[in-house]
């Protein structure tokens, strides 16, 4: 293995400007076990090809995989100066600062994809749930109910309020919720089963402490 990684290194070298070459390395680090040696080839390649957003994209899921956040998103950063603004990225963006706990930022950028996307309540949604994570609970409630204004058959929302009230002990408010979603047809099955399974385990346990 050593023979072998000496020779690809001097390929490397003698063909700098051979971006397939430097995946070869990379390539044989990872067959080897050797993640951190693969960070740094990926790292150097950032220099060596500033115009390839997919080694950006790679450096920040290795940056990730070591709980490295904020060099993730640096790396994320530089890949949509490369391409552009894309959902995906700043979902991972997003995600990188909601388990930083930066709530300011992990706001600024789901409300940046709501107003991008004005139409697809799932941002709005998103911004909620942000709200709610951050225990902002009355706005979060604000939201998902404007979402249902748009949108009453919205099963994700009324599966997130039917959770609120049971967690709050509002018990005729987290029945309507249940109800309306395990009614509703964009409810999937096998999530469907699971909560019809826990609102009746509910509801024997609320029947009997009323008895």
């Amino acid at each position: 293995k050593d023979v072998a990684l000496g020779i690809l290194k001097q390929i490397v070298h003698d063909n700098p400007s051979n971006y397939h070459f430097w995946l070869s390395l990379v390539q044989f680090y990872d067959n080897t076990s050797q993640g951190d040696d693969a960070l740094k080839v990926f790292e150097e390649m950032t220099t060596v090809f500033p115009e390839k957003s997919d080694v950006f994209l790679a450096l920040s899921a290795r940056y990730a995989e070591q709980a490295r956040y904020a060099e993730s998103i640096a790396a994320l950063e530089k890949y949509e100066a490369i391409e552009g603004r894309a959902e995906f990225v700043s979902m991972q963006k997003y995600r990188m600062y909601v388990i930083m706990q930066q709530r300011d930022k992990a706001l600024a950028e789901v409300k940046s994809l709501a107003v991008e996307y004005p139409d697809d309540l799932r941002m709005r949604a998103l911004e909620a749930d942000t709200y709610y994570l951050f225990d902002e609970k009355e706005k979060a409630l604000g939201i998902y109910h404007e979402i249902l204004q748009q949108e009453p058959d919205n099963a994700v929302t009324q599966l997130q309020l039917a959770t609120h009230y049971k967690q709050e002990g509002v018990d005729s408010l987290y029945v309507r919720y249940v109800e309306q979603a395990l009614r509703n047809e964009k409810f999937s099955g096998s999530e469907r089963m699971k909560k019809l399974s826990e609102y009746i385990t509910y509801r024997e346990q609320t029947d009997s402490a009323g008895c």
